[in-house]
């Protein structure tokens, strides 16, 4: 094989990781890609039962040291971990007989054909990924985009900017840029609010192809006004609600199954993922409250329309 899938973990994001990973081996994928999941600070018995139980799938340690921060450097606190910049460690562990690589977050799961953005080749230099949110509405949204984020990594644009949760790349320009990326989170950690995802689209600022949202359809999308009119193949559940959490906006707990039932196939699995029991009367009537009024998203109608567009507009670079 010359393409790898890739994804890299710790153990809080380790089963959800897992279900992204068999997902794919049901479709297939193993025939014309390898799956591996790297793991930091994953003991090594539960690695050799995640072997055995799961055949498809190449599970590697991915040593700390590698990407740990000095102490002095800003980590921005919320829901992703320190080990997000392991990501930026990759090329001193992958094999050198890949050639190509895809990366998926392990908050993600597969729910349609992926063969094509597995099969892409994707050019030396270049980094192919989905849209982030900020340009569905120019930047203008503070929550999203913070004042002065975007100029803080270089004048990225809001069009350019990218979600770094799917990624597609050469190993020649992972082995080329991924330490540069790293040095610049290293140097500008209190500018990359967005921990590794800044500092990627800092380095590949005009170097960027877009892919259709189909293969990164993020927490954002999943506000608008989409359902009927697309069908996601990776869905990224961006944000801290999980749908293996606390039932939520914008997913509730329509994945949460998915979750449970791996646990239950792989029992030691247990330990690493707390899965929320049913909502309560509470939680139930603030979903029902959604469904007949939809949460407020900014200007709906026009978000909805950008996105139709990427959709109508972006066509598959490969």
């Amino acid at each position: 094989m010359r393409t790898l899938v890739v994804f890299v973990t710790d153990g809080g994001f380790l089963v959800p990781s897992l279900v992204a990973a068999s997902q794919l081996v049901k479709q297939g994928v193993p025939d014309i890609a390898d799956i591996m999941i790297y793991t930091v600070d994953v003991d090594a018995g539960v690695l050799s039962k995640l072997r055995t139980n799961n055949p498809r799938i190449q599970f590697e340690n991915l040593p700390s040291h590698l990407f740990t921060p000095p102490t002095n450097i800003t980590f921005a606190k919320n829901h992703v971990p320190v080990t997000s910049l392991a990501r930026l460690s990759l090329q001193e562990v992958m094999a050198p007989k890949y050639k190509n690589i895809v990366y998926i977050d392990g908050d993600v799961q597969i729910t349609g054909d992926v063969r094509a953005l597995i099969n892409c080749i994707v050019p030396d230099g270049k980094i192919m990924a989905g849209r982030g949110s900020a340009w569905l509405d120019d930047g203008r949204d503070e929550d999203a985009t913070p004042r002065g984020y975007l100029e803080s990594l270089g004048r990225v644009s809001p069009a350019d900017y990218f979600n770094a949760g799917v990624l597609a790349f050469s190993s020649e320009t992972w082995k080329h840029s991924a330490k540069i990326a790293l040095d610049f989170f290293f140097a500008n950690s209190a500018a990359c609010i967005r921990h590794d995802q800044s500092a990627l689209n800092a380095i590949f600022k005009g170097n960027v192809v877009h892919f259709p949202p189909k293969y990164n359809f993020h927490s954002k999308y999943a506000e608008l006004d989409w359902r009927g009119r697309y069908s996601p193949a990776i869905i990224h559940f961006t944000g801290p609600n999980k749908p293996w959490g606390k039932p939520a906006t914008p997913w509730w707990d329509k994945f949460k199954q998915t979750y449970r039932d791996i646990v239950k196939q792989q029992p030691y699995l247990a330990a690493f993922l707390k899965i929320d029991g049913e909502p309560d009367l509470k939680t139930v009537l603030r979903r029902v409250k959604n469904r007949i009024k939809p949460r407020k998203v900014g200007n709906r109608a026009d978000r909805t329309a950008r996105f139709l567009d990427y959709v109508n507009h972006t066509e598959f670079p490969c």
